[in-house]
């Protein structure tokens, strides 16, 4: 972790697992809350994880390490891999593109951080068809979950798509499909996607979303 002191970047912190674990990939892709407060660090070694660190002052503490229930493709999975956690409001979503309940069709699980009882995984959406590779990207902002499938494997094949959902008590509620008007194979899109909010809306958790890339 860096720290901007006065406009010049100085190393705060290195996070890591203690002790350290061989093969873990650990730093493949992380997630920042706006906050500051609260680092997400994913690890696709394995069947893969997520390392949730806190900030008092400037040190990091590794509050929990997250994992998907049943993984079904071992190494392959992908969990917190590239592009793959967004987190907003006690809720986190996590990308496994590699999971293959029929073929990597892919999913996405829903985490969410109970005060009481801490993290737990609430719901989990998965690809549509084999090949799907869904959760290779995923981007969140106030309850809507927008979630990449570059890897669609139909009559144009890997020309992808992007769901978006919006999370209601707990849940993943489906909303609409983007795909790419012109389309082609090998496109893959939704390899990768972003959220942002509307002008003047900076700050709220109220979605008012006025751009996806």
């Amino acid at each position: 972790v860096y720290y901007n002191n006065a406009g010049t970047w100085e190393l705060q912190q290195i996070l890591q697992e203690t002790p350290p674990v061989a093969s873990q990939l650990i730093g493949t892709c992380s997630f920042l809350d706006t906050s500051g407060l609260m680092a997400f660090v994913g690890g696709s070694g394995n069947s893969g994880k997520v390392l949730v660190f806190t900030r008092d002052g400037t040190e990091w503490t590794l509050e929990d390490t997250l994992t998907a229930e049943n993984p079904a493709n071992g190494a392959g999975d992908s969990f917190g891999g590239w592009n793959t956690i967004a987190y907003e409001n006690k809720y986190l979503v996590v990308g496994a593109s590699g999971y293959s309940g029929s073929g990597d069709t892919g999913r996405a699980i829903l985490f969410y951080n109970d005060d009481t009882s801490g993290w737990g995984q609430m719901a989990t959406v998965v690809g549509e068809t084999a090949k799907d590779n869904l959760g290779f990207s995923v981007s969140m902002y106030g309850t809507k979950v927008y979630i990449g499938a570059p890897g669609r494997n139909n009559a144009a094949s890997l020309n992808g798509y992007v769901r978006e959902y919006d999370i209601s008590g707990k849940n993943f509620n489906y909303l609409t499909e983007f795909t790419a008007n012109d389309g082609a194979a090998t496109d893959e899109f939704g390899r990768s996607v972003s959220i942002s909010p509307a002008d003047g809306d900076r700050k709220s958790t109220r979605l008012n979303s006025s751009h996806l890339v």
